[in-house]
């Protein structure tokens, strides 16, 4: 297990995606952007939006062209609106729900995010 201390506070929570090692790595959103942690060591991979201070968790998408999508929503320095997305190059967006995966949103039981998965009751 590892600890790693945030850049700003953290009011949402974290997701996960495996964005190409093989393991899930973990977006952090916080007052200070999102944080791109290694799954497996806790590193700073990367910061998306150090200016943009984010309350909510990432959206993590299989985007149309294949890649893994990321989009951030927050507040701007002056306290203007953002929305920002990006690709992740090299990335494979089929595996944004393999297990493990940990995407914004769970809409069934399974925590699979597919909207689709029946209950185990039926």
């Amino acid at each position: 297990m590892w600890r790693q201390s945030a850049l700003g506070e953290v009011i949402g929570g974290a997701v996960t995606a495996d964005l190409g090692a093989g393991y899930q790595d973990v977006i952090v959103a916080s007052t200070r952007g999102a944080e791109v942690l290694d799954g497996k060591t806790g590193a700073l991979l990367a910061v998306l939006e150090s200016h943009v201070g984010l309350q909510n968790c990432a959206l993590v998408t299989d985007d149309p062209n294949g890649s893994i999508g990321v989009t951030l929503a927050g507040y701007g320095p002056t306290g203007g609106g953002v929305v920002e997305h990006y690709e992740l190059a090299g990335s494979s967006g089929a595996k944004v729900a393999e297990a493990g995966a940990w995407p914004m949103f769970h809409h069934d039981p399974y925590l699979s995010g597919n909207a689709q998965e029946k209950s185990p009751r039926g």
